[in-house]
């Protein structure tokens, strides 16, 4: 099984677009998708002073994480990531 995440903040409007597409593929194909929508800020954080790309590496660590892994909901389908979900 596959999941496709995509990660972006809460400005970056492309990554609407972008993850509408990533969904529909991963639908096509019958992939998991999470799409984690996150503000400015937060995502700075997960980065730790770095470019924000690096925000995507903490929260695939989250991912990983056992204590993460969401409860199998039979198959793909798009979801959205909140605070709540990711460090």
């Amino acid at each position: 099984r596959f999941l496709v995440v995509t990660a972006f903040d809460s400005a970056y409007e492309v990554g609407y677009t972008c993850s509408v597409v990533n969904e529909a593929y991963c639908q096509k194909h019958g992939y998991r998708f999470l799409r984690v929508i996150r503000p400015h800020e937060d995502m700075a954080r997960l980065a730790g002073g770095r470019h924000l790309a690096w925000a995507k590496v903490a929260l695939v660590r989250h991912l990983v994480a056992p204590s993460a892994r969401p409860a199998d909901n039979n198959g793909g389908g798009g979801n959205t990531a909140n605070a709540a979900t990711c460090p």
